[in-house]
């Protein structure tokens, strides 16, 4: 198992004894009273740390990047992700785990599939040998 594995695992753990929760089950309820809104889980889906907090807002549908700013440091606190220094001297913040993990839906809006490129898509067809319909 690779090491960011090993990590992210270590990670849940910390954070479900933190909580005096015995497991992903019992996690979840509480999560979702944090991720209460499509806005939430799709600012925490695209915080993966390649991202700044004007993308972040922006993809998430946030008018504000300070507001983007107040989730990462309350997800900090309560063990969700962690923040390191860029270049420039701001901060990025990478989640612990994927929304995925307690079963709780990421918004359509944001997820990978939907991201690609439609060059991306095509190659993928080609690769397939598949002809595109003709109408």
């Amino acid at each position: 198992m690779p090491n960011k594995e090993k990590d992210g695992r270590k990670v849940l753990v910390g954070f479900l004894k933190g909580f005096g929760l015995a497991g992903t089950k019992e996690a979840k309820p509480v999560l979702e009273t944090i991720w209460d809104t499509e806005q939430k889980r799709a600012a925490y889906h695209v915080s993966d740390g390649s991202r700044g907090t004007r993308e972040v807002a922006s993809k998430a549908g946030y008018g504000s990047k300070s507001t983007i700013e107040v989730l990462w440091k309350k997800w900090r606190r309560l063990g969700l992700g962690e923040s390191y220094p860029v270049m420039g001297g701001g901060e990025r913040f990478r989640r612990s785990f994927d929304l995925e993990d307690f079963e709780i839906e990421v918004p359509k809006s944001v997820r990978a599939k939907d991201n690609q490129s439609t060059a991306e898509s095509f190659e993928v067809r080609n690769d397939d040998k598949e002809k595109p319909e003709v109408q």
